[in-house]
């Protein structure tokens, strides 16, 4: 369900629409069921305890100020990348304090700037659902609140997506504007 950021990084959007309050709820994730590893000192454990004897970690990577786009498909080339990089990965955590400052190295970056941009959008789009909700429109509000659920993952795969979800966004927000059908004049005798 990622799609938007929250200071530049990944984030869950929570909206929730419903009938009543009480139709309205938010999924919960029990407490030790999260397959994340957000520290990494946490995830080198893990590894140690899942494998025994002489291993090396290897990433494959894409990163976008290292590696170009394949000039046929357009596809950045993954590298791959030894176990320093858990240093580096260490380094990028204890930068995280910095995001959305002037001194985020990566909030400069085009991908960055679209989902900010992102961002100010979907609140365009929430304010108007909310300004126009009715009971006949809920399920198309619904759906356009949901849409950057669709949004997912980084570069290439990311901008595919986007395409996909804003050419639905267009769709539903035509149907979610139009009229609704004017209601069915009933049959009136006039008795003379």
């Amino acid at each position: 369900m990622t799609g938007l950021a929250q200071k530049n990084g990944a984030v869950i959007s929570h909206v929730r629409i419903g009938d009543t309050p009480e139709t309205i709820y938010a999924t919960r994730i029990a407490a030790g069921e999260a397959s994340l590893v957000t520290k990494v000192g946490e995830a080198e454990a893990r590894v140690a305890a899942a494998f025994e004897g002489d291993y090396r970690l290897t990433f494959n990577l894409a990163p976008p100020i290292f590696n170009k786009p394949d000039p046929v498909t357009g596809v950045p080339k993954k590298t791959a990348y030894g176990p320093w990089m858990m240093m580096a990965f260490r380094m990028l955590a204890k930068m995280r304090k910095y995001r959305g400052s002037a001194l985020d190295v990566f909030g400069r970056t085009g991908e960055r700037r679209m989902e900010r941009r992102l961002i100010v959008e979907y609140e365009k789009v929430v304010d108007e659902i909310l300004g126009r909700l009715t009971p006949q429109n809920h399920a198309t509000a619904v759906e356009l609140a949901s849409i950057p659920e669709h949004i997912r993952g980084y570069g290439h795969v990311k901008e595919a997506q986007l395409k996909t979800a804003k050419t639905c966004e267009a769709a539903l927000l035509a149907f979610f504007r139009a009229p609704a059908p004017a209601a069915k004049p009933a049959v009136v005798k006039v008795v003379v």
